[in-house]
């Protein structure tokens, strides 16, 4: 870890040593870039050719990824410091009764259409397919492609006002 503090020094150097940049991976850094600008995030990736960053930053109720290309980051640093998350369980609650609510329409959609359908647990059973959560049109689980593209156009011709 002492690697890793102490190497704050010119990200020019740092290039040199591809087993220091793969460490950096997933860690908490701040970059500073041209201009004195300054990025703290999850490093996500690193291009090994142009030596460009993806990081995720965190922003107070949402994140973003920024690509910093290469040329212009001057210095990447570990941070000790993360931020506190906070999880939102309101959003959690609401993103599994918009699923819930989906589900339902998704049945009566099906049932409208005098498909076979059922429930077994979360998943819709349609005669022998399984659609799974969250009942998109590329939630079909069956071998038979005809069947699965049959099952694609009946789900996306769904109204939103169902």
């Amino acid at each position: 870890m002492d690697d890793l503090n102490s190497a704050s020094s010119d990200f020019n150097t740092l290039k040199e040593d591809p087993v220091f940049l793969s460490s950096l991976l997933f860690k908490y850094v701040k970059v500073e870039i041209l201009k004195n600008v300054v990025y703290s995030g999850y490093l996500e990736s690193i291009d090994p050719l142009h030596y460009s960053i993806v990081l995720n930053v965190l922003q107070k109720e949402d994140k973003r990824k920024v690509l910093i290309p290469g040329h212009a980051i001057l210095n990447v640093t570990v941070q000790e410091e993360i931020p506190d998350l906070v999880l939102d369980t309101t959003a959690e609650q609401n993103i599994a009764e918009d699923i819930l609510k989906k589900k339902q329409k998704t049945i009566l959609w099906l049932e409208k259409n005098l498909l076979p359908v059922s429930e077994s647990g979360e998943n819709i059973i349609v005669g022998n397919a399984k659609i799974l959560p969250p009942y998109s049109e590329h939630d079909i689980c069956i071998i038979n492609p005809m069947v699965v593209s049959q099952l694609r156009k009946t789900i996306v011709q769904m109204p939103n006002d169902i």
